[in-house]
Parts: C-alpha cells; sequence; structure tokens
C-alpha cells in the first residue's frame, strides 16, 4: 500500500489459471523447471483457446495500466499475448525505446517457456538496475479502442532465485511514478 495507493488500476498474474505442477511421489514440484521440462504441455496449457481468452479478458476488462508479471515465463507469455491480442501493437523496453519486442521465430511453436523475453532483460539485470526497466505495449483492441500498459516483472514467489530483496518494490514504484504512460500510439 506504500508503494501503490490503489490497486484498481494494476493486475497481478501468472500464466497459469491453476497450477502446473509435476506430481511427485511425496510432494508436487512447479516453477519454472517443470514448464521448461514440459513445453509443449505447457504451451498448450496457457495459450490454448480458454486460458488464452481468460488471461486477455482479465487484462481488457480492468481499467489496469500496470501489469505485474510473476516471474519470466509469465512475462514472456504476457508479451505474447499482447502480440497476439493487439492490433498494430507497440511494445518498447522504457529504459532503451530502441529495444522492441517481437516473438521470435522458432521451428517448435512451444520452445518459448524456456527462453527469455529478450536476453537484454534478465531478471539478474532488471535488478541490478538503478531504475529497473519494464515494457511499455500499446496498440488497438479488436473493438478498435487504444489501450497502453506498462509490464513489469517480479520475481516468482516459488522462484529459485533468491530473496529479491527491494527489487519488486522499486520496479513497481518506478512504473507508478515515472513519466506517464507515453502518449504514443501505434
Amino acid at each position: 500500500s506504500h508503494v501503490v495507493a490503489d490497486a484498481q488500476h494494476l493486475v497481478l498474474t501468472d500464466l497459469c489459471r491453476v497450477a502446473f505442477v509435476r506430481r511427485g511421489q511425496t510432494a508436487d514440484g512447479g516453477g519454472d523447471g517443470v514448464a521448461s521440462c514440459a513445453k509443449s504441455l505447457f504451451h498448450e496449457y496457457v495459450e490454448g483457446p480458454c486460458a488464452r481468452d481468460w488471461s486477455w479478458r482479465r487484462l481488457i476488462a480492468s481499467q489496469a495500466t500496470v501489469v505485474v508479471a510473476l516471474g519470466t515465463i509469465a512475462e514472456h507469455g504476457l508479451l505474447r499475448l499482447f502480440h497476439h491480442q493487439l492490433s498494430e501493437p507497440r511494445i518498447v523496453d522504457s529504459v532503451d525505446p530502441s529495444l522492441t519486442w517481437k516473438p521470435r521465430r522458432s521451428r517448435t511453436p512451444h520452445a518459448w517457456p524456456g527462453q527469455y523475453a529478450s536476453d537484454r532483460r534478465k531478471l539478474k539485470h532488471r535488478k541490478a538496475a538503478p531504475i529497473p526497466p519494464w515494457w511499455e505495449i500499446s496498440g488497438r483492441l479488436p473493438s478498435g479502442g487504444l489501450r497502453r500498459w506498462r509490464l513489469v516483472v517480479v520475481p516468482h514467489p516459488t522462484g529459485a532465485y533468491g530473496d529479491p530483496g527491494d527489487y519488486p518494490e522499486r520496479v513497481l514504484r518506478a512504473a507508478y511514478t515515472n513519466r506517464p504512460l507515453s502518449a504514443e500510439l501505434p
């Protein structure tokens, strides 16, 4: 509450509506490792028509301008969702506007869960930055209306990367308090 005064303009999300886990003898396992070792199944689970529609409705039915992705796989999947759903999508880095995001070309469409959205924006680089970068997203909805979002990524709570320190607070504060959303549209 000391960073985000009004959560009405915020969406906190992962890609899965429930859990994507590997059943174990004593406990179930989850996280990036499970998604990465079953990329094809994960891809179908989070990008199938029903899951994609659910995620998209969450974003456009709200007044959210900041989307917080829980982990880098969620970030990558959300960028793919925005690129797929918006007409004339414009996805640029907040620190380096020359860094635009487009889906990677791959021989296997389900390989993306094992890749970073951008090799220049790994979580360790963001944590070290004085002002953590985020993605500025704009485009036309299928209805024709224009929308803008900021997509920030924070470590997933189940992640194996240790204590995130003050990074989640810094990136949220930066996304909320830095310059207003760009007036430029696609």
